[in-house]
């Protein structure tokens, strides 16, 4: 198997060596994230884990917004 590197999508910072066809960087850490490419197809970004702990935060905020409120949740489920 060969080994190498996988690179920070965010700050560029190298992973720790690994097989490249089987990696457990997730026990490092590091996070993988499949995104759309803009041509129709998916890419594969590594982030490592600051960038990560950066990452989820900022798109957090953004999905939360997107929530309904707790009181029409309520509503929703409610039987009279």
């Amino acid at each position: 198997m060969p080994l190498g590197h996988y690179t920070c999508a965010d700050c560029q910072t190298e992973s720790p060596e690994t097989e490249l066809s089987y990696s457990l960087l997730g026990l490092a850490g590091w996070r993988e994230l499949r995104v759309a490419d803009g041509a129709g197809g998916v890419k594969v970004e590594w982030r490592c884990p600051s960038c990560w702990a950066t990452f989820k935060r900022r798109t957090r905020a953004q999905t939360q917004t997107n929530l309904p409120k707790l009181e029409t949740l309520k509503d929703r489920w409610r039987k009279d």
